[in-house]
């Protein structure tokens, strides 16, 4: 009889209650605080879709490439795409302008001026890891400027970017 009497009282407790009563609806409590904790930390990622005016303008200047791969950085988005043998990577403002474009290259398309000046840099008989072709919109809207980029190493395993100008003179 006491052990009878004794869970009686312990029914009546906020633990038992707690324990059977109120488990449900604390761990949807719980979970929920947990979900909202997540989700104010990290929001909801502020573009999902690309914006048309930048859809737009890729699809115009290249119709052949792909808007699967893309991410944006401020009012910049990025879109990367590859084709059979090349890799591009497309920079739009938000409002549909074009800044330039990537393209990973091979080191047999440089032209004469920039492969003459990086065979005479310190870097000539280093491994080239990366040939890049770069083309931004210059000053005025017209104008395009191109650069080239080899990616090399110094001789001890850091990386080294050297750019080019298309006459081949050095840039920083």
């Amino acid at each position: 009889m006491m052990y009878f009497y004794s869970m009686k009282k312990y029914r009546n407790t906020l633990y038992f209650k707690l324990k059977t009563e109120l488990r449900r609806p604390l761990l949807l409590l719980i979970t929920v605080l947990i979900s909202f904790c997540a989700y104010s930390q990290t929001g909801l990622p502020a573009d999902t879709v690309l914006p048309k005016k930048v859809l737009s303008t890729f699809t115009k200047m290249y119709p052949q490439g792909n808007t699967d791969d893309w991410m944006v950085s401020g009012d910049t988005f990025t879109i990367t795409y590859f084709t059979e043998n090349q890799w591009f990577e497309v920079m739009i403002g938000r409002g549909g302008n074009w800044i330039g474009t990537s393209e990973i290259t091979d080191y047999d398309r440089l032209p004469e001026a920039v492969r003459k000046s990086f065979n005479q840099s310190g870097y000539a008989n280093n491994e080239i890891f990366i040939v890049k072709f770069e083309e931004k919109q210059g000053p005025k809207k017209k104008i395009k400027i191109r650069n080239w980029l080899i990616y090399t190493d110094d001789g001890h395993g850091n990386e080294v970017i050297l750019k080019f100008d298309e006459n081949g003179n050095p840039l920083p």
